[in-house]
Formats: structure tokens, C-alpha cells, sequence
């Protein structure tokens, strides 16, 4: 069943470009699969709305391209500070 629904979920995001698609459908589906375990939908709903926020950029080519970079600040990646671990605050 799962391949059935794999195939028709494919078939309905033909707005996605074939190499996203794949990925697309696996995390659709493991949200579905979660959601019908839990009846909590919005993960899939939240998860639906971004492939089809990358769809649009995917869609203009002048605005996929800015979005490679480089960007104005980029600057040389900068070493972590010696002996400066994470300091995690607990809640009283």
C-alpha cells in the first residue's frame, strides 16, 4: 500500500522538480504516517506549505540563482574559541 501511495502522492506534485520530488514524498509520507498514528496533522500541513515555498523559488530561475549566494557579509569562517564549551541553563 505504501508503494501506492507513494506513486500517487508523486503524481500530484508535478509543480516540484523530479530530483526534489523524491525527497518530498519520503517526508510528506512519514508525516502522514505519524499523523495517522497521532491524528496530528499540522506537521504534514507545515511540511506541504514549504515544498511549495521551494517550488516557487525552484520556479523563478533568476531568484533560485540569488539564493546560491554568495550574499553581502559572507566573510571567512571564524574558529570556535578554545576552552569556551556550551553553557546550558537550567529552568528553576
Amino acid at each position: 500500500m505504501t508503494t501506492t501511495v507513494r506513486t500517487s502522492l508523486a503524481e500530484e506534485l508535478t509543480w516540484l522538480p523530479d530530483a526534489e520530488r523524491h525527497e518530498c514524498v519520503r517526508e510528506l509520507l512519514a508525516h502522514l504516517m505519524a499523523g495517522a498514528d497521532t491524528g496530528e496533522l499540522l506537521p504534514f500541513a507545515r511540511a506541504l506549505t514549504s515544498w511549495r515555498s521551494t517550488a516557487m523559488v525552484w520556479s523563478d530561475p533568476r531568484l533560485a540563482d540569488d539564493l546560491h549566494g554568495p550574499f553581502p557579509g559572507d566573510g571567512p569562517d571564524v574558529p570556535r574559541p578554545l576552552g569556551q564549551g556550551v553553557k546550558r541553563v537550567r529552568p528553576q
